[in-house]
C-alpha cells in the first residue's frame, strides 16, 4: 500500500504551479501553459487612479515621518556622546527616548495600513548626521546639534501639521495629532537651551 503523501504529492506540485503563476489546469488542458492565472492576472494590473492617489499622502508621510524619528534618535546619539553641555546631552537622551517611542508607534500604525517604514534616514537626514558626525566634541558641536536639531524639529512640526489637517487616514492622522505637542514642547526645550 502507497504512502497517502506519494498520492498527494502531484496535488501539491499542481498547486503551488498555479499559485506561483505557471499554469492553470484550464491552460495546460488547452495547451497555454505558462499563462497566468486570473487572479495573478489581476494582481499585476496596475491599479486605478484613485487608489493610487489615496496611497501617496499615507506613504509619503510614513517615509518622511519615520527619517526625522530616525534623524533624532541618531544625532541624540552622537550628541551622549560628543556634546559639552551637559543639560544638551540630557536633551538628547530625552529626544532618544521620545522618538524611538514615536518611531515605534508610528511603525506599528503603518504596518497596519500594509506601509512600510523605513528603517534609515532619508538623504536629507543622512546629509544632517554626516554633517554632525564631521563636527569635533565641544561647544562647536552643541550649536551644530541644536541648529540642526531644530531644523528636524522645524520639519516634524510642519509634516505633521499638515498631515493632521489633511484628509489622509484617520488612524495616521490621528498619530500625527498626538505626537504635536510632544515636538512642540521639545522645540521650546530646545529654544529655551539656546538662549
Amino acid at each position: 500500500m502507497r504512502p497517502v503523501w506519494i498520492w498527494m504529492l502531484p496535488l501539491a506540485v499542481t498547486l503551488v504551479l498555479v499559485l506561483a503563476g505557471f499554469t492553470t489546469p484550464a491552460a495546460a488542458r488547452s495547451g497555454q501553459a505558462g499563462a497566468p492565472p486570473p487572479i495573478i492576472a489581476q494582481q499585476s494590473q496596475t491599479p486605478p487612479a484613485a487608489a493610487t492617489t489615496q496611497a501617496a499622502p499615507e506613504q509619503a508621510f510614513v517615509v518622511h515621518a519615520a527619517s526625522l524619528h530616525l534623524f533624532a534618535i541618531e544625532a541624540g546619539r552622537l550628541a551622549r556622546q560628543r556634546a559639552h553641555n551637559e543639560t544638551l546631552r540630557a536633551f538628547a537622551a530625552l529626544m532618544i527616548a521620545e522618538h524611538e517611542d514615536l518611531a515605534a508607534r508610528l511603525r506599528q500604525t503603518a504596518a497596519a495600513l500594509q506601509i512600510e517604514a523605513p528603517v534609515a534616514p532619508d538623504a536629507r537626514q543622512r546629509a544632517r548626521l554626516e554633517a554632525l558626525q564631521q563636527t569635533p566634541p565641544g561647544d562647536g558641536f552643541d550649536r551644530a546639534y541644536a541648529a540642526a536639531q531644530g531644523d528636524a524639529l522645524a520639519d516634524a512640526l510642519k509634516l505633521k501639521q499638515d498631515f493632521a489637517a489633511g484628509d489622509g487616514h484617520a488612524a495616521l492622522r490621528e498619530l500625527a495629532e498626538a505626537a504635536l505637542p510632544l515636538i512642540e514642547r521639545q522645540r521650546d526645550r530646545l529654544q529655551a537651551l539656546q538662549q
